[in-house]
């Protein structure tokens, strides 16, 4: 959640001083809700993904387990 803004900004960051150097347009190519839309998106994924493991740990006994150890 808190990387890939931190990453477009430091690329745009980094694009920026590169562009000015070189004078080519720095204007983004991307739209703002094509990032906002990646972001949503990838939230939703990561949680569906920890489903799984999630649901498997939340059965998991604990007492039992740390017996086991």
């Amino acid at each position: 959640m808190i990387g890939v803004p931190i990453g477009i900004v430091a690329g745009r960051w980094a694009w920026q001083l590169i562009a000015d150097h070189v004078g080519v347009v720095s204007a983004p190519a991307i739209p703002a809700l094509a990032i906002v839309l990646t972001v949503v998106g990838l939230w939703a994924l990561a949680n569906l993904v920890a489903a799984i493991p999630g649901r498997r740990a939340a059965r998991v006994d604990v007492a039992e387990a740390l017996r086991a150890d």
